[in-house]
């Protein structure tokens, strides 16, 4: 049985260490022994050249490469907030968390109207992209997704309050708080109070499997393949939202530094777990690459002979993070590659695991990504998927909705592609004129309304970087939804 009053092997062999690269104790420590040995000259010198070596080893750590802190937490206010969205409904919340309140006592009526005035809160207000970076190479960020990491971050409401007031006005955040309020018992009847127990075992095991398995390291050899460094010395925050056992799967987003997740609490698949974090992890170092290396891979795919090079270039960013995180991590974890698919999109899927090897190469020789590297991606998309041309998915998952509608218009027009395909990224253009082609790899849709030709007939033309571009013209607004169906199926027979 360890002695209570001396600290524990590993405390005590970090105390000796730092002792080591702490000048001042290391030239206490030498004078120590020259008191000792004051008298014995031989002994004196064989003391000098042993400590010579800790003498320089301060200059051998700094020049070791770093590696980011992981904080893994379960945050009561992003509990809250989680179980308060799920009310809602409204996409970011969690469908097993909408039926314990489903479940539970009815809100009492002044409950009801504190959270239906959350749930009224615009979760896509103020949404950018880095301005300073061509579109689809920048973060995204929204005052609601700063929202959602200050819960995960503050460590009390009113600190969660300070945190959001750069985005919400007073009303706003009386808003939030009421709604957090509200929610609370049944937060603590049906999450905080079952839950607690399991939940802490379950984010425990993951602070010890990161540990184990050196994450951190992970992450830092990331940050050098996105030739940023720098970027390993930046900590990142875990929040984890517990939901019951048997819920599923996890799921993971990310904003900024914070990674976002629902967690089942018996959920024991930290190797899964901890590769979906790197994956998390390589979104943001992609938004935040030096300009000149996107500059070197938008090269790469404007001079490659694929026909697909623009599609190519469009998922890169996800095919990158799922070989980088779903492989390449998983695989140093595990000592083996995933048997299950590695993203639950089957492009992402086939294009990741397509690269992969060259990114395994790259990734355990420690070296940042290159034109050579580069050069390949589109070559790698045509050879993993053959039909990209004539798949709806390839093709209308990143949209530029160009028209000369009001965007009163287009905007149901977005809310019509959103509902009936599966659309990641969807930019509007209106007031444009007919001729003008975006620039943004993604496929055209060119709606108009009215004037002549077949109503509802859907085009299609080439643009000289083989994006397609698809134009219609309508009879009215309402006709656009059938038009979208009846895309959707020339496009899956090749139909034009």
């Amino acid at each position: 049985m360890r002695n209570p009053s001396m600290p524990s092997c590993r405390a005590y062999r970090t105390e000796r260490v730092n002792a080591l690269f702490n000048p001042v104790r290391r030239f206490r420590a030498f004078a120590h022994l020259l008191r000792f040995n004051r008298l014995d000259p031989p002994r004196m010198l064989r003391a000098a050249f042993l400590l010579l070596p800790l003498a320089l080893s301060p200059v051998a750590v700094a020049n070791a490469p770093s590696a980011p802190s992981l904080d893994i937490k379960i945050s009561r206010l992003q509990g809250l907030l989680d179980l308060a969205s799920s009310y809602c409904d409204t996409g970011d919340g969690s469908p097993v968390l909408r039926r314990i309140l489903v479940e539970a006592a009815a809100p009492a009526p002044e409950e009801t109207v504190r959270l239906r005035r959350f749930c009224g809160i615009d979760r896509w207000r103020g949404f950018t992209s880095a301005q300073d970076r061509p579109r689809g190479y920048g973060r995204r960020t929204s005052p609601w997704w700063r929202l959602q990491d200050a819960a995960v971050l503050a460590s009390d409401p009113d600190a969660f309050a300070r945190r959001i007031a750069v985005d919400y006005n007073e009303g706003e955040r009386r808003i939030v708080l009421d709604a957090l309020a509200a929610i609370e018992p049944y937060y603590i009847a049906g999450v905080e109070r079952p839950l607690a127990s399991p939940a802490a075992a379950m984010a425990e095991g993951l602070r010890e499997h990161v540990r184990r398995h050196r994450v951190e390291a992970l992450l830092a050899s990331v940050a050098r393949f996105y030739g940023m460094p720098a970027a390993a010395d930046v900590p990142w925050v875990v929040g984890m939202s517990p939901l019951p056992a048997g819920s599923g799967s996890f799921s993971a987003t990310v904003n900024g530094h914070v990674i976002r997740s629902f967690m089942p609490v018996d959920c024991r698949d930290y190797t899964g777990y901890a590769s979906v974090m790197v994956h998390e992890v390589a979104h943001v170092l992609f938004g935040e690459q030096p300009l000149a290396q996107v500059d070197l891979m938008r090269a790469a795919f404007r001079n490659a002979p694929s026909p697909n090079r623009r599609y190519a270039e469009a998922w890169i960013n996800e095919a990158l993070a799922t070989a980088v995180g779903n492989g390449w991590a998983y695989r140093r974890m595990a000592g083996h590659d995933d048997p299950a698919p590695w993203y639950d999109e089957p492009v992402i899927d086939a294009y990741a695991r397509s690269i992969a090897p060259r990114i395994y190469a790259y990734l355990d020789a420690e070296a940042p990504l290159d034109a050579a590297l580069m050069d390949g991606w589109a070559a790698e998309f045509d050879r993993a998927l053959p039909d990209a041309r004539r798949n709806p998915d390839v093709l209308l998952s990143h949209l530029v909705l160009a028209t000369s509608a009001t965007r009163e218009v287009a905007g149901g027009w977005q809310r019509s592609l959103r509902a009936r395909t599966q659309v990641r990224a969807l930019s509007l253009v209106t007031e444009a004129p007919e001729d003008h082609v975006p620039d943004e790899a993604a496929t055209i849709l060119r709606v108009e309304i009215g004037g002549d030709g077949a109503p509802g007939t859907w085009a299609r033309e080439e643009a000289v970087d083989g994006r397609w571009i698809f134009r219609v013209r309508l009879r009215d607004a309402d006709a656009f939804p059938a038009a979208l169906d009846a895309l959707v199926a020339a496009i899956r027979a090749d139909t034009w």
